[in-house]
């Protein structure tokens, strides 16, 4: 009976998810811009300007997204990878809590923070002049920490399924601002607006997932029932 219950709630958040709101998107890390220096200025193989304040650190982000609280607020889980200012392989796993503070028409604003972990090459390999800009921990060839990545997203609807954006985020690397741009593909077109959105009209509509999710839940209120 346990594991009926089990698989019965897993089936019901199943569900759930499929009747939300959900996304997938796709950014490109394009330039960094380090505005408030770093002792390792002279390993910047990406360097734009002497003062290595802007570099092509390329890279990709990959993220998936459901929302929580109808057009407005989200969790989104992403997995990026670039090449960071010193040419090193880096990457950051991250948890992310939205908040869509701005609405008009096919234009949104994000606000996005998220706990994570990034990680990169040891820049120890650049030998005696590399100086640790800030306390990492190590596993063989790899530096890490714990961070919080923000971020200020603006996107623009395209279509009923079909997004584009544009954001600046910061945290990701040490000190570092970087400018995305990028694609979001809606998995779930039928939106759950805010009631004061004057969105286009092919988002307004009933999910067909509806009627999936009450015959579940018709279905454990007669196991809830039965075992009385």
């Amino acid at each position: 009976m346990k594991r009926q219950f089990t698989v019965l709630l897993f089936s019901l958040i199943f569900v759930k998810l499929l009747n939300a709101q959900q996304a997938l998107s796709l950014e490109f890390m394009t330039i960094g811009f380090h505005f408030f220096g770093n002792p390792n200025l002279q390993f910047y193989e990406n360097k734009l300007d002497s003062l290595g304040v802007f570099n092509t650190e390329p890279g990709a982000m990959l993220s998936y997204e459901f929302y929580i609280k109808k057009n407005y607020m989200s969790i989104q889980l992403s997995q990026g990878f670039f090449s960071d200012a010193g040419a090193m392989i880096a990457g950051f796993s991250k948890i992310s809590f939205r908040y869509m503070f701005f609405h008009k028409f096919r234009n949104q604003l994000y606000l996005d923070i998220a706990p994570a972990i990034s990680y990169r090459e040891s820049w120890k390999k650049f030998g005696a002049g590399y100086v640790a800009e800030t306390k990492y921990r190590y596993n063989g060839n790899i530096e890490y920490k714990f961070s919080l990545i923000g971020k200020l997203e603006y996107d623009i609807y395209l279509g009923k399924r079909i997004d584009i954006n544009m954001s600046i985020m910061y945290g990701h690397s040490y000190k570092t601002f970087t400018y995305l741009l990028g694609v979001r593909f809606w998995l779930n077109p039928y939106v759950k607006l805010t009631d004061d959105c004057d969105c286009p009209k092919f988002n307004n509509r009933k999910s067909p997932f509806r009627a999936v999710r009450r015959y579940f839940k018709n279905l454990f209120r007669i196991w809830k029932t039965s075992k009385r």
